[in-house]
């Protein structure tokens, strides 16, 4: 199990929703996150359950970093 950051455990304890967004749903929304943020737009205001979700699910924050590493790779 990787490690996580203390305070980001932290964060997603208190950012617990009662209606939250599964993994596959997250997934399924997460190119639609990047392209917002690439784009300029505030994606955590446009998809605040996808940025909920990253905040709590480590495995999902880990696709959406590997996925805005490539994007970000493309652009330069």
């Amino acid at each position: 199990m990787p490690q996580t950051d203390p305070q980001r455990l932290f964060r997603s304890i208190f950012a617990t929703q009662e209606e939250e967004i599964t993994c596959p749903v997250c997934f399924e929304l997460l190119d639609s996150y990047v392209d917002s943020e690439i784009s300029g737009a505030d994606a955590a205001a446009l998809l605040p359950q996808v940025r909920q979700h990253l905040d709590c699910c480590y495995q999902c924050y880990e696709l959406y970093e590997g996925l805005r590493q490539i994007v970000d790779a493309e652009w330069e």
